[in-house]
């Protein structure tokens, strides 16, 4: 576990499932990946705050040469994750994403570079919400989505 500035944190090790977790973990934005030999990750921002547990639960799924996340009980809620989808899911500067939900009403789109900083943000009330890409540099983003339940969230974004 890395803090926003990627620094090492914490260290753990998961069970025969895949499971792991972290406790007693201060409010702030954090940053989750599996390390595994030869093999690449997926990397999960949670942010801890006064509204969440202070423990953080994810697990991964080993999918040949990658690691996939899965969803968090802090971070992200099943049923919103599962009917999520993002288009495309490489986009180019200057370009428009689509996030769409096959079962949720969208209320806000909330997208942060790797030091979890805040960089552009999308109103909704629909089940999808067209995000533009003019102004973020290429790299790699997080897009938090809410529902209007408050349900939250959590997808990667690539501009390149």
């Amino acid at each position: 576990m890395y803090n926003a500035t990627h620094q090492a944190v914490a260290v753990t090790y998961t069970n025969a499932d895949g499971n792991y977790s972290f406790a007693n973990l201060a409010y702030g934005t954090y940053y989750v990946a599996v390390e595994v030999l030869n093999h690449t990750s997926d990397e999960i921002m949670v942010v801890l705050s006064g509204s969440n547990a202070s423990s953080v639960a994810n697990s991964f799924v080993d999918a040949g040469d990658t690691f996939e996340a899965q969803a968090s009980s802090v971070q992200a809620n099943t049923v919103l994750l599962n009917s999520l989808s993002l288009m495309p899911n490489i986009a180019n500067t200057n370009s428009v994403v689509i996030i769409r939900s096959s079962k949720n009403t969208l209320s806000q789109v909330n997208v942060y570079d790797i030091t979890g900083k805040l960089v552009a943000s999308q109103q909704g009330n629909a089940t999808q919400i067209n995000l533009s890409t003019a102004g973020l540099i290429q790299g790699m983003y997080l897009c938090n989505v809410v529902d209007a339940n408050g349900n939250t969230a959590t997808c990667k974004l690539i501009v390149q």
